[in-house]
């Protein structure tokens, strides 16, 4: 398995991810599940902009209880949604074994 790290998402939301040399791809509705099952056979760790969980939400499900590849969704360029921060505190529990959480 490959420790390449990969993001996908829109232009705007990539590029400072390309400035420090991952592999970022600019998906969209359309493409994104696509892309998403080509990149799982060689990235290691994926973060995913929030806004196209719904187009992969069930992949996403699949690959919950594996280390590796890990889809991490990320908070999206000003689309306000609480996905991606419930999924990292998730991700942060198992790790840790303690769930932190920030109240507002």
């Amino acid at each position: 398995m490959s420790t390449e790290i990969s993001i996908l998402g829109p232009k705007d939301m990539i590029q400072p991810f390309q400035a420090m040399g991952l592999n970022t791809v600019e998906v969209d509705s359309k493409n994104v599940r696509e892309t998403l099952q080509t990149l799982l056979k060689s990235s290691g760790i994926i973060f995913i902009s929030e806004e196209f969980i719904p187009f992969v939400k069930d992949i996403i499900d699949e690959y919950s209880e594996v280390t590796l590849p890990a889809i991490i969704p990320i908070p999206g360029s000003g689309i306000e949604r609480s996905f991606a921060i419930e999924r990292l505190n998730e991700l942060i529990k198992k790790a840790v074994g303690v769930e932190i959480h920030r109240e507002e």
